[in-house]
């Protein structure tokens, strides 16, 4: 590959430069550096002004009456289709505060609605600038510093609110750690008719890219078609409209933008198609962290981009290599904004091909649900998992344990709780049938000790028939009442005992067939003797055939 062969020419170059010493060596990384495009990043600037107590209280109100639950997307006019494209950053790690957190969610649903739509945004002067601001949103507890980082993330790292620029505008009551925050607006998009009309644009480039990458392929492989088509299909130019948002990528000519469009619209694709990834700064540039079979790795799409327009003048420096690797490329356009390690980054250990195999955590609270449970089949099993969870093992731990086991999620490809309780018609007697916990408890401290099978079998066996001693199979059959009355099926879910149970308190009274073998009316219009004997007493019927019809041969179909 192209990036192997480039890594090896730059190794070799040196490890020459370090025979002719610490000045050589400098020279020629400064020479590398010196033809990539830097500068394109426009820092944030953040406004700061004072908010009366009365005003500040008016705001927590209004918020408070919009409240949503944990990062829960608003529906105000903005699809689903966009909740595809990051996670919350604090996910990745535990590094934010309480406070932070629900900043970063109420911020996050006040600006989810005006993806596509959502209120007009006022032009207001503050302390010398005039930007378009978005409403305000209350916080409490908390030091300039810390809104600052949790605006930072929101800025960074949440890519789909393409409307974004660059100021803050902290406004705190005077005396106190609270206050509100607003961000500002890139004027084509003040309006909510703006931001409509734009967001159906970058929708559908978001599709052409998508279109071309194939769900099928390999994580990496996946990335490096992303990687490709963002190289070919972009160009560098400071002068770009909306520079600092994925908006420069998908709606300018020939995806004209800066470090920072190359960067958030990487990470947009990549998350859509299935990595994790999220944006990473320094003083002067913006580049990727992206996660690759349960590693992370750096990505600089930008200085992979030297004008290329075909696949074969892709350069592959900066794809998926090392903190290490990153800074011996480059330490003046790469070394980390401090905020970063403080807000928990994850590092980047290995060069892509050198990492071992990954080990997630399996034990919760001293149990171990390794017989159960695998972090990477769980979190591809299902989206909401993956998109809360994807990079966090220890929380999509937590949540199998908590959440996934009572709702009966599969966590891992050798155990289906639905298999384990349709094959044991013991364990059904034991536990019921929706107490699913005690299924996994069963198979993880008993079960997988006596060779039970975990998968399998997708039909129940041996469902009960028998009440009081009575074999009631020649009139019920658990998979033809099971199979001909809806109503049944999605009220008791597949449970063989209340399905029995129902059939003897009300099916049976009801006149509902329960086996192919057996019709109640055939059999009462058939036989004038047992009319003339039990008149309407349905139940006789049924234990009349139980007992002495079948076997004196009489016809019940």
């Amino acid at each position: 590959m192209k990036h192997k062969k480039t890594r090896i020419i730059l190794s070799i170059a040196l490890s020459l430069t370090m025979l002719l010493g610490i000045v050589g060596m400098t020279n020629i990384i400064a020479v590398a550096a010196t033809n990539k495009p830097t500068g394109g990043l426009k820092k944030s600037v953040v406004v700061e002004d004072e908010i009366s107590e009365e005003e500040y209280n008016k705001v927590l109100a209004d918020n408070g009456e919009n409240q949503s639950e944990y990062f829960l997307y608003s529906k105000k006019g903005t699809s689903d289709y966009w909740k595809s494209f990051s996670q919350p950053f604090y996910t990745y790690n535990d590094k934010l505060t309480d406070n932070q957190k629900k900043l970063y969610d109420d911020l996050y649903s006040m600006l989810y609605p005006m993806i596509e739509g959502g209120a007009d945004c006022q032009w207001e002067r503050v302390n010398g600038y005039d930007p378009y601001l978005t409403p305000k949103v209350s916080y409490s507890n908390m030091s300039k510093s810390q809104v600052e980082e949790v605006c930072h993330l929101i800025l960074y790292d949440t890519p789909e609110f393409y409307f974004l620029d660059t100021l803050i505008n902290i406004s705190t009551v005077s005396g106190k750690n609270s206050g509100t925050v607003r961000l500002e607006v890139f004027d084509d998009f003040a309006t909510g008719s703006d931001r409509a009309a734009a967001a159906g644009k970058i929708k559908k480039k978001i599709e052409w890219y998508l279109n071309q990458v194939n769900p099928n392929d390999s994580a990496y492989d996946r990335e490096k078609k992303i990687h490709d088509l963002m190289v070919i299909n972009c160009s560098y130019d400071g002068y770009a409209n909306y520079s600092q948002s994925c908006a420069s990528v998908f709606l300018n000519s020939r995806g004209a933008t800066v470090c920072a469009g190359y960067s958030e619209a990487f990470a947009m694709l990549c998350y859509a198609s299935g990595i994790p990834a999220y944006s990473v700064t320094s003083d002067s540039h913006e580049w990727n962290q992206a996660k690759i079979d349960g590693y992370w790795y750096h990505v600089d799409v930008t200085w992979d981009d030297d004008d290329a327009d075909r696949e074969s003048e892709i350069a592959y420096d900066y794809f998926d290599i090392s903190d290490k690797t990153l800074l011996r490329y480059d330490r003046v356009s790469h070394t980390l904004e401090s905020f970063w390690d403080k807000i928990g980054r994850d590092s980047c250990p290995y060069d892509y091909g050198y990492a071992p195999a990954p080990v997630y955590p399996t034990v919760y609270k001293g149990i171990d649900y390794a017989d159960v449970y695998d972090f990477e089949y769980y979190v591809n099993a299902y989206a909401d998992v993956k998109k809360a969870y994807g990079s966090n093992a220890n929380k999509a731990l937590e949540h199998f344990v908590n959440v996934g086991i009572p709702e009966g999620r599969q966590g891992k490809s050798t155990f289906s709780v639905q298999s384990y309780r349709n094959e044991y018609a013991d364990l059904r007697a034991a536990f019921g049938y929706n107490n699913l916990p005690a299924y996994y408890n069963h198979y993880l401290f008993n079960g997988v000790r006596e060779g039970r099978h975990g998968t399998g079998c997708n039909t129940l066996q041996n469902p009960v028939h028998s009440f009081f001693n009575v074999d009631f199979s020649p009139v019920y059959d658990y998979y033809y009442y099971n199979g001909h009355y809806p109503d049944l099926a999605n009220a008791f879910g597949g449970d063989d005992v209340a399905l029995f149970s129902h059939y003897l308190t009300n099916g049976l009274y009801e006149g509902r067939q329960a086996s192919a073998n057996f019709n109640l009316w055939t059999y009462i219009y058939n036989y004038e003797d047992l009319r003339n004997a039990f008149g309407w007493d349905l139940a006789a019927y049924v234990l009349h055939y139980i007992n002495y019809g079948q076997y004196e041969g009489r016809v019940a179909i």
